[in-house]
């Protein structure tokens, strides 16, 4: 998946999630 942590407003949420995070798939 190619969301990087700039990504989040398109994956839905306002701001990143604390700690690493990648797209749900």
């Amino acid at each position: 998946c190619p969301f990087e942590w700039f990504h989040y407003p398109c994956v839905g949420i306002a701001a990143p999630p604390k700690g690493k995070w990648y797209c749900p798939q």
